[in-house]
């Protein structure tokens, strides 16, 4: 699982029946698995949100320094990566906060900047 993806699926994991963010992470912060079962929030579940999100945003800044190489006929393929960025950058402006309420609810800004993003081809 990729560690972006993770992020996002700390809310609905409890549904699921397990915990998304890594062992080692959950330990160095001394969050237990039960607090991310139970959905609650807390600071420190904050900070192994914001581990994960820093390294998801490096991974995406790598691949967009890639982009180059990629055929502007093949660029599509990274239209993905732009759901991913307005929603870790609504996960910062929150303080980290997966479970807040306003990241239960897709951005209005995601289908007119996916629309921009394609005709630009950049992502």
């Amino acid at each position: 699982m990729t560690s972006y993806t993770c992020d996002m699926s700390i809310p609905h994991s409890r549904r699921l029946g397990f915990v998304p963010v890594p062992q080692n992470i959950l330990v160095k912060n001394k969050v237990s698995q039960e607090e991310v079962t139970r959905s609650k929030a807390s600071e420190r579940l904050n900070e192994c949100s914001f581990e994960i999100a820093s390294r998801a945003h490096q991974h995406l800044m790598k691949a967009r320094s890639l982009m180059e190489g990629v055929p502007k006929e093949g660029r599509g393929a990274l239209l993905p990566a732009v759901p991913m960025f307005i929603y870790l950058d609504r996960l910062q402006k929150v303080n980290y906060d997966v479970f807040h309420p306003s990241l239960q609810q897709r951005s209005w800004k995601l289908l007119p900047l996916l629309w921009l993003y394609h005709v630009q081809n950049k992502y």
